[in-house]
C-alpha cells in the first residue's frame, strides 16, 4: 500500500480531531480525496503574514522591483531591512521563503506552519511587509519537502498554508484551483511589466534521476531525464502560461523558483527535465512574446545567464538567492551560459526600469545594499 494511502486511510479512520466517522464520511475513494476532505474539515489556527499594502494599481508604471529566495526564519534576516529601505514598487519572494520541509511525515506539516509562524514574528520582515507590496511563489522548502513534486502526500496542506500565510483574498483564482500559478500585468500601454509566476512543485513529476556520482560535477545530486511522460507544469498550467504569453504586455519577468538555463550542474532545476526544459523554449518562441527576463531562486548564489536561439532575441536569467541562507562565501561554479562570477554571500536582486531612456539595470545587491554585480540591457536586448 502507498504511503499516501496509508496515511489517508488511517486519517479516515480517526475522522478529524472532533467527530466520528459516520458510513457517508468515508465517500472518497482516494488518498487525495481523503485529504482534501480532511483539510477541509481541519480545525487549527494557521500563521498569518502582518498586513501589508496592496499590490500595486493596475495601472501603475513599475520602475524598481526586488526579488530574493531561500530565508530561513529560525536565524534573523538583517538584509530584509536593507531591501525596506529600497523603497521598491513590490518585492517578490521566489520560494523557499521558509525553511519549513522538515518532519514531512505529520499530514498538518507542524514544522512547516512553526516556521512561518516564526516568519511572521521577525521584526525585520513585519517592516518590510508593512512597507513594501509583495507576491510570493513557493519551492520545496516552503512546500513542503526537500527536492518534492506533484507526489507529495500532503501538498493540499502546504497549499493551504502558503494561502493563508500570504493573506490571498478569499475570491483569488488561487484559491479556486490547485497549484499557486498566478501572473499580474502592472501599467500602461508602452509601459507595462506582466509577472507570470510559475509553480513547479505541485504537479512536477517525481522521482528525479538520482546521480551515479554524488557530488561530482555537473552530477551532483540528478541526471537529466528525456522520459515524454514526465512533467514539470502539468497540462492546465502548461496552457495558462502559453495563454499568459499573448497578453498584451512589454517587459514580462518569468518567475521560476527553479533554474532554466543553467545546464551544467547536477543540482535541482529545469534540465533534471530536459524535455521539459525544451518544451519552455519552445513555447516561448511559439508565443512571439517580446520583453521575457527569467528570475529563478533555489542555488544559493546569484548570477546572470544569456541564451542565444530561442527568440528573435537573447534570452537572460537572472538568480537571486540567498537573503540568510548562504552555503560558501565564494564558488568556482560557472555555467557555459553564465555571464559573470557568481556573487554566493547573502543578496537580493533588484530591477531598475528606465522606461523614458529605454533600458533596465539588473542589479544583485549584498547585505549593505551595495551593487555585487550588475547587468545592463536596452529595451532592444530584449526584442523591445
Amino acid at each position: 500500500m502507498r504511503v499516501g494511502l496509508l496515511v489517508a486511510v488511517l486519517l479516515l479512520a480517526s475522522c478529524s480531531l472532533h467527530e466520528t466517522v459516520q458510513p457517508s464520511d468515508i465517500a472518497p475513494r482516494t488518498a487525495d480525496a481523503a485529504l482534501r476532505a480532511y483539510y477541509n474539515q481541519l480545525d487549527i489556527e494557521l500563521p498569518k503574514a502582518p498586513a501589508g499594502p496592496a499590490l500595486p494599481a493596475a495601472n501603475t508604471v513599475l520602475q524598481r522591483i526586488g526579488f530574493g529566495s531561500c530565508q530561513t526564519s529560525a536565524a534573523p534576516i538583517p538584509i530584509l531591512d536593507q531591501i525596506t529601505a529600497e523603497n521598491a514598487d513590490l518585492f517578490i519572494y521566489l520560494g523557499d521563503n521558509v525553511y519549513g520541509s522538515g518532519r514531512p511525515g505529520n499530514a498538518t506539516l507542524p514544522n512547516l506552519r512553526e516556521q512561518y509562524a516564526n516568519l511572521a514574528a521577525l521584526p525585520e520582515f513585519q517592516r518590510l511587509r508593512q512597507q513594501t507590496p509583495m507576491m510570493a511563489i513557493w519551492d520545496d522548502h516552503d512546500y513542503g519537502m526537500g527536492d518534492g513534486g506533484g507526489d507529495f502526500a500532503f501538498k493540499h496542506m502546504a497549499e493551504k498554508i502558503f494561502l493563508e500565510f500570504w493573506n490571498e483574498p478569499k475570491t483569488s483564482i488561487r484559491r479556486k484551483r490547485d497549484g499557486l500559478y498566478d501572473a499580474k500585468v502592472f501599467g500602461v500601454k508602452g509601459n507595462q511589466v506582466q509577472i507570470i509566476m510559475l509553480d513547479t512543485r505541485f504537479f512536477r513529476s517525481s522521482p528525479l534521476i538520482p546521480s551515479d556520482e554524488p557530488f561530482a560535477k555537473g552530477k551532483e545530486r540528478y541526471l537529466p531525464s528525456f522520459d515524454p511522460n514526465m512533467t514539470m507544469l502539468g497540462g492546465e498550467q502548461w496552457r495558462w502560461f502559453a495563454e499568459q504569453l499573448q497578453q498584451p504586455a512589454d517587459i514580462r519577468l518569468v518567475v521560476t523558483s527553479l533554474q532554466v538555463l543553467p545546464e551544467d550542474h547536477g543540482w535541482e532545476a529545469w534540465h533534471n527535465l530536459e524535455l521539459q526544459r525544451q518544451k519552455f523554449f519552445q513555447t516561448l518562441q511559439t508565443s512571439q512574446a517580446k520583453g521575457i527576463i527569467i528570475l529563478s531562486g533555489e542555488r544559493h548564489l546569484s548570477a546572470f545567464y544569456k541564451k542565444e536561439g530561442i527568440a528573435d532575441y537573447p534570452i537572460y536569467e537572472f538568480t537571486a538567492s540567498s537573503l540568510n541562507r548562504k552555503f560558501a562565501d565564494k564558488t568556482d561554479e560557472y555555467d557555459t551560459l553564465q555571464l559573470a562570477p557568481a556573487y554566493t554571500p547573502h543578496n537580493y536582486g533588484m530591477i531598475e526600469i528606465d522606461w523614458e531612456g529605454r533600458n533596465l539595470s539588473l542589479q544583485v545587491k549584498g547585505e549593505n545594499g551595495k551593487t555585487q554585480r550588475e547587468l545592463q540591457l536596452s529595451f532592444s536586448d530584449i526584442g523591445l
